[in-house]
């Protein structure tokens, strides 16, 4: 077969298309502001972080609220109050020993009242009256004693004033912690809930500190967002 047979048929390879100047001056102008915006955006995280960290410094007293129940139990309630776990943070709690890591910290002021308690003599009274003064008189020591499900109290009445040889006051503090529903288009809390079982103990104080795990930056928001919008614009 002969080379003429063939039909010869011009071709032309098309070369890539170039983006303009202009195109490529806006896509990197474009990439500048989104930089700008993620930069500013961590920094304004950082700002308020360091702000709320100082409220909650400076928010010696909690507040909380408490009520009793139909058996007399004391429950406090608290908002919990959520710090970034760090090295920095975990500082601020006061410890006994040396923890790794801190998941919380509760601490609970209570207050022991024990009103209009009589407390009988244990053993028989021996009155004598003193023939000179005609007075009457109660010969000491006098033991007494006391005791309930909720304190037990004994001594003795001796001549120079009551001596106690004990007073005990058991009491059982229930600490829970965990979400609280919000309700209907409301959003849910972490609360701190304290129990006190003896009714005689009242809770004066409640503070505490939670920490929530540090959320590296490649899982924020203004990562992924600024990641997309770099991608859309250089597509």
């Amino acid at each position: 077969m002969k080379n003429q047979d063939f039909e010869q048929i011009p071709f032309e390879l098309k070369q890539p298309r170039k983006k303009s100047r202009k195109a490529l001056l806006g896509i990197y102008a474009a990439i500048f502001v989104m930089s700008l915006l993620l930069i500013f955006s961590y920094i304004s995280e950082n700002r308020n972080r360091v702000n709320a960290l100082y409220k909650k410094l400076n928010q010696k007293d909690q507040e909380f609220s408490k009520y009793r129940t139909e058996t007399g139990k004391m429950v406090a309630l608290q908002d919990a109050h959520m710090l970034e776990l760090n090295k920095e943070n975990m500082k601020l709690v006061e410890t006994v020993n040396k923890f790794k890591t801190i998941q919380g910290q509760v601490r609970v002021e209570t207050k022991t009242i024990i009103k209009e308690v009589k407390v009988p003599y244990s053993v028989e009274v021996v009155k004598y009256i003193d023939t000179h003064t005609n007075q009457t008189y109660i010969r000491v020591p006098l033991p007494f004693v006391k005791s309930d499900t909720f304190f037990s109290i004994n001594g003795k009445v001796q001549a120079d004033g009551v001596h106690i040889d004990s007073l005990n006051i058991p009491n059982e503090l229930t600490i829970t912690t965990g979400k609280i529903d919000g309700g209907f288009f409301k959003k849910d809390k972490y609360a701190i809930e304290i129990v006190s079982n003896n009714p005689n103990v009242d809770i004066s104080k409640v503070n505490n500190t939670q920490f929530k795990p540090k959320i590296t930056f490649y899982k924020k928001w203004w990562f992924g967002f600024g990641l997309g919008a770099m991608a859309i614009l250089l597509l």
